[in-house]
This record gives C-alpha cells, structure tokens and sequence, in this order.
C-alpha cells in the first residue's frame, strides 16, 4: 500500500492572573487532518476537523504550595498498519496481522487535580488525581482461521482510566558535603491505575469488559 496524511492545525491561549492567588491558563487548537491510504482493494481518503479545548486552574495557596485543576483533549490516530487492509506475519507475535479500513481516530478528554509542594527550588512533593474517557478507543482482537491465530483492530465503545500518583524530588546534597551528592537527585514516583474497556455487545468479541 502507498499512505500519507496531513496536518493543518492551529491554537490560540490566554493566560490570565486574579489577584495574587488565582491563575488560569486556558485556550483551543484546531486540527484538520487528512489521510490517504491507496492498496490494491481498497482507496481510504479521509478528512476530520477536531477542536480541542484545554484550561488549566491554578490556586497558590502560599508561596510554596499550589492547588491544580486541568480539563484537556487529546487524540490518538490509527497508523497507517492498522488501516491497511492486507496481512503480514508478525515474527515477534507469531500471528497474523490484518488493518481495519473502518478505524475511527480515539478522542481522549482528561481531567486532573494536583496537590504540589515545592519545599526548596528543584524540589517537589504532589498527589495527583486523575481521569480519562476514551472514546473510539482502538483495541486489537483475536481471532482463529484454520487453525491459525489472527489479529485485527478495532473500536470500543468507550474506555475508562483513572487513579492516583505521588511524585517526588529531593536533592540529596543533605547527605554529604561531597561534590556526588551536591550535584544528585533523587525521584520517586508511585501510581496507582484503573481502567475499564467495554467492546460492542452486538458482535462476538472475546471479552466484553476487560482492564
């Protein structure tokens, strides 16, 4: 197959402060994009204007501490193996591989709230929450043909994610005078994820729900 896409996009943001405490950062980005996809049995030409939102709140609660807020857009676009309607062995998964001509591109809204603290420059301690909604998620799926194993793609109804993350950074120059440890940091970061998929219920996939 021979593909290519395109992507014209542009954005506008405005970042305003209220008082001395409040700060909102907040704006749009336009995206319009086209792809083009030509095989022997199949001609894809495809064109989606996407308009993606994004606002971040900021509370100071003093000089070191914040209270976050954000609300966000994503995407995340079929490759061109996924929409390409052929098969090709893949030697790592010892399967078959086929595209999906149909593949719709996944729209992602995402929520955050964010604990920060930052005791000393280069230093932070947070707690985060977080949220994500998945629609026209793209999911692969098995199937068996004369004895041989088959993958293809296709997408959910909808898919959820969410959980919890401690994040930390903490110069360890407390340690020793020496130059190794005036120079060192040290990360932690911990998560704690849940996500949930619900496939279509009117054709025989495997697993209607599944992490």
């Amino acid at each position: 197959y021979y593909a290519n896409s395109l992507t014209s996009f542009g954005y506008a943001m405005l970042d305003q402060k209220f008082a001395d405490k409040f700060r909102v950062v907040y704006g749009v980005r336009l995206e319009n994009y086209n792809v083009q996809l030509n095989s022997p049995n199949k001609i894809i030409d495809d064109t989606k204007l996407d308009i993606l939102p994004s606002v971040n709140f900021t509370y100071s609660l003093n000089e070191k501490t914040n209270l976050r807020a954000s609300y966000y857009r994503t995407l995340a676009r079929p490759e061109f193996r996924e929409l390409a309607p052929f098969a090709y062995y893949d030697y790592e998964q010892f399967v078959m591989m086929t595209g999906n001509s149909k593949l719709k591109r996944s729209a992602i809204n995402n929520f955050d709230l964010r604990y920060e603290i930052y005791p000393n420059a280069g230093e932070i301690l947070s707690v985060s929450a977080f949220y994500k909604h998945f629609t026209n998620g793209i999911e692969p799926y098995r199937y068996d043909v004369n004895s041989t194993v088959d993958l293809t793609y296709f997408n959910t109804l909808k898919s959820v994610l969410y959980g919890l993350e401690l994040e930390a950074r903490k110069k360890l120059d407390f340690i020793a005078e020496g130059s190794f440890f005036k120079n060192t940091t040290g990360y932690l970061n911990l998560s704690y994820v849940y996500s949930k998929v619900d496939n279509p219920t009117d054709q025989d996939y495997i697993d209607k729900t599944r992490p």
